[in-house]
């Protein structure tokens, strides 16, 4: 008999858009998200951890497993979403024994129930079957309680993950940033002028894929410390601008073009990036061959993205 997988929870995450791509684009796109997973959860001080690539999912396997999913899913760009799994072989009474031991009491406190079983691989069984004899065993094993199955809109459903020979299981599906990961896009000039926007542009850009290079069109001075410690702290997220000695440029006297350009060249950007207020103030001075960049996306500041990242 094959050996049990140990039961320990694990971070199960599927990709964003990265998922359509074709295959060497994929491969090369997966590999930049497994190593800013990494840069993070160093950079949060996770121990112990492992970053496993199965293609068309990442598992990371911590004993810190409720962190690593925050963490994952606020910070790390090119996910879709994610969950904290249990995993067992492709064996029912394995999935019976991980429902008792970590989700009957969950099952227990809700009116209704649904079993939700995706499959991939060749199985003696289906999805469809699967999920009416787990359903029936979640039933017959709380006999004492009125348990319902409601497959349009249960209070709780737990869900079976089939791929092979291994199953992961799981009750909550959490949202990721989506976007591309950090860094595959390139370099990005970003001008700032102390407003709220411009972070929220900063964020816009790093969920696309972009390494943000900052350069402030006011002097050091006319800058509040609290904006630029909210800027630093979303800088600090990018493997590659952490390790600039200086990541925040200022004009040194009045706003000169070429001094942009100065740094928009010796940074091989791909463009420049400017707030929508910014680029209605500024975007006459600029060479019509430098693209220019605004965050169309950003069309209110989301506060809870705020809160994630600063």
């Amino acid at each position: 008999m094959k050996e049990a997988i140990q039961q320990k929870p694990t971070v199960m995450i599927r990709l964003s858009e990265i998922a359509i791509k074709s295959s060497k684009t994929r491969r090369w796109l997966t590999q930049r998200l497994v190593n800013h997973i990494k840069y993070i959860l160093n950079l949060k001080n996770i121990k112990n951890f492992n970053v496993i690539n199965d293609y068309s999912r990442l598992f990371v396997e911590t004993d810190e497993a409720e962190l690593v999913s925050e963490y994952v899913s606020t910070l790390i760009p090119g996910t879709a979403s994610l969950s904290i799994v249990h995993r067992c072989n492709t064996d029912t009474k394995e999935m019976e024994k991980i429902i008792d031991k970590s989700y009957k009491d969950n099952i227990r406190k809700s009116a209704s129930f649904s079993v939700r079983v995706r499959r991939t691989g060749n199985h003696p069984f289906t999805s469809v079957e699967l999920a009416a004899k787990l359903g029936e065993y979640i039933i017959n094993s709380n006999s004492d309680i009125q348990l319902k199955v409601n497959l349009t809109n249960p209070d709780y459903s737990i869900h079976f993950d089939v791929r092979g020979e291994t199953t992961y299981i799981f009750d909550e599906i959490k949202s990721g940033l989506g976007g591309l990961p950090v860094g595959c896009q390139g370099n990005v000039l970003v001008l700032i002028s102390g407003e709220e926007e411009d972070i929220a542009n900063i964020i816009q850009l790093y969920k696309r894929g972009a390494n943000t290079i900052i350069f402030s069109i006011n002097k050091r001075e006319d800058l509040s410390q609290k904006f630029i410690d909210q800027i630093k702290e979303i800088l600090i997220l990018q493997p590659k601008i952490k390790k600039l000695r200086d990541n925040i440029f200022y004009v040194e006297n009045e706003l000169d073009i070429q001094e942009i350009l100065v740094y928009y060249n010796k940074y091989e950007c791909k463009g420049i990036s400017v707030s929508k207020t910014l680029f209605n103030e500024i975007s006459s001075i600029f060479p019509v061959t430098t693209p220019l960049f605004v965050p169309h996306l950003v069309t209110t500041i989301d506060r809870k993205d705020l809160e994630n990242f600063i």
